[in-house]
Order: C-alpha cells, then structure tokens, then sequence
C-alpha cells in the first residue's frame, strides 16, 4: 500500500504546485515531528526524490488510513506496526 493513502489531496494552483516541488527537491532531508496525518506523505515523498528522512509519528490514526496494511495483511493500528509499515 502507498503512504498516505485513504485521505483526499488539498487543491493548489500551477504556480503553488511548481513552487512546492522546488522546495521539496532543494531540501537535503525531509523531517516530520509530530507531522499528524502527513507522516506516509513524508515518506512517500522522500523515497521518490531520493532524499533521506525522519519522522516522529504522534499518532496512528488508523481509522483515517484503512488501507495501510503490514505484509501479513493486518491493519495498522498500533505504534509499533506504523514504524513496521
């Protein structure tokens, strides 16, 4: 399943969307603390530019995320199974 899936993207203009990709793509490192619901954006995002990362989850919100499965197929729910995911 791909981070961040199951939440409904927020709309920008052209000039907005441009000028967030520049900044993603001029940052050394993404990092998230306490980054509530985009935390799976963090990462999905520093995966595709190719950039390290951090995140400090605060909360699981897995009623908001059903989709977020572990490999054995269980949902996550807990702490733990979201640093597994």
């Amino acid at each position: 399943a791909a981070a961040g899936e199951g939440d409904s993207p927020v709309a920008v203009d052209g000039d907005e969307a441009f000028e967030i990709a520049q900044l993603l793509m001029g940052c050394s490192a993404l990092v998230g603390l306490h980054p509530d619901q985009a935390a799976g954006h963090i990462v999905q995002h520093a995966v595709a530019l190719r950039k390290p990362f951090a995140v400090v989850p605060c909360c699981v919100y897995g009623s908001a995320f059903p989709r977020r499965k572990l490999a054995d197929g269980s949902p996550v729910r807990t702490y733990d199974q979201l640093v597994s995911y």
